[in-house]
């Protein structure tokens, strides 16, 4: 089975990644990841190291979502503190990579893929943690800050392909802030529960409603010291990520030279946008809704692994993207079918055949996308060993 054409395969020849630059939190974290990378065995492969990362952030979510997947319970307050621990593994190894791989002068275009793949699917598991911690609930807000955080990721990627340059920060704050500021919220939950995120700073500040209201604060102020912290942690974070949202289109709308493919490109995105919002009229998400949205991030997740494997190619990106339509055709059969059964077991059996197919197509292609690449450049994914490259007439 074939993802990439010959002339896409030839283009990996003189493919040059191009790093978008570090933020000032990158660069005094850096002389950690230096000594980091020193104990890593120089036998081991860079995308190892990638895959032990990913483990650990899938670890970080799965721990969660054994005891709960409506985003509403209190958690054992270990399972924070071992999901925070194991995302900074994750966010350490994934600075890592890159410089093992430079020391082991094994660079290459199969590298960048594994490694910004794995960011991609890593991305879903880190957003799923936060909505648990906070216990968003199957809420409008789920639905937002999921479509907000996974839409920065995409536009990343998305300026990559129009620019030839990964930017992973803009001005003061970068991927690191974004990871350690959620890392950060998930342990202090596990030190003083989840319900530390639903005070407001009038509890932490020791003044009532009352004395706030004769104090001439304005009604922005009354919202800002009544609200939950999780929800001007939340804010903030919306704020952010609309800047940087709009940093990139406006960046990447000017770079591209075929606007057109531009802007077809985020079609696929919006219409499973759209899916997901339509799924949350069911009823079977108010009581499920973390395998709905494990479902769309994933999707999700692929349609950036192709984006980026287009830019690594200069293969035009594919606007019809089949497992979105599965996952519509999925919410058409829910809406109209099961309830024909009145079945709760047909009903989960469908629930459940949804992911199990999306990881099914997840897995096919990485495993002949990986085999493609590796096989064309002569190198093994897991490996440091060289092999006989496949020609291409």
């Amino acid at each position: 089975m074939s993802y990439i054409t010959k002339e896409g395969l030839k283009r990996l020849d003189t493919y040059k990644y191009k790093s978008g630059g570090y933020s000032k939190l990158d660069n005094k974290m850096n002389p950690f990841w230096e000594w980091v990378e020193t104990k890593v065995p120089r036998t081991m492969a860079p995308n190892t190291v990638t895959l032990i990362g990913f483990v650990f952030m899938a670890a970080s979510y799965g721990s969660m979502l054994f005891y709960d997947s409506t985003f509403t319970k209190e958690l054992p307050h270990w399972v924070y503190i071992f999901s925070s621990i194991c995302q900074f593994i994750y966010q350490t190894l994934d600075a890592v990579d890159g410089k093992h791989a430079r020391t082991t002068k094994a660079s290459s275009p199969l590298g960048q893929l594994f490694d910004h793949g794995c960011d991609s699917f890593s991305m879903t598991f880190l957003i799923l943690t936060i909505c648990q911690t906070v216990r968003m609930g199957p809420t409008v807000e789920l639905l937002f800050f999921s479509g907000m955080i996974q839409l920065a990721f995409f536009c990343a990627n998305w300026g990559e392909y129009h620019s030839g340059v990964l930017t992973t920060s803009v001005t003061y704050f970068g991927v690191t802030e974004g990871e350690l500021i959620i890392l950060g919220s998930i342990f202090v939950a596990g030190l003083f529960g989840p319900q530390v995120w639903d005070i407001s700073l009038t509890s932490i500040l020791g003044f009532g409603g009352i004395h706030l209201e004769t104090s001439g604060y304005g009604e922005f102020m009354k919202w800002f010291f009544t609200v939950e912290i999780k929800f001007l942690i939340l804010r903030f974070m919306y704020g952010v990520v609309i800047i940087i949202v709009a940093y990139f289109a406006f960046t990447t709308l000017k770079a591209a030279k075929d606007k057109v493919l531009a802007v077809t490109q985020f079609f696929p995105v919006i219409f499973l946008i759209l899916t997901l919002h339509f799924w949350s009229y069911l009823p079977i998400f108010m009581t499920d809704p973390a395998v709905v949205l494990l479902s769309s991030a994933l999707i999700f997740s692929l349609i950036t692994c192709r984006l980026i494997i287009s830019s690594l190619t200069e293969m035009r990106t594919p606007i019809y993207q089949k497992e979105v339509l599965v996952f519509f055709i999925f919410f058409l059969v829910m809406k109209f079918i099961v309830p024909i059964f009145n079945s709760k077991t047909i009903e989960y059996m469908v629930l459940y055949a949804m992911p199990a197919y999306i990881l099914g197509a997840v897995f096919v292609w990485a495993k002949y996308v990986i085999e493609q690449i590796s096989s064309y450049l002569g190198i093994y994914c897991f490996s440091l060993e060289k092999r006989e490259r496949r020609k291409i007439e």
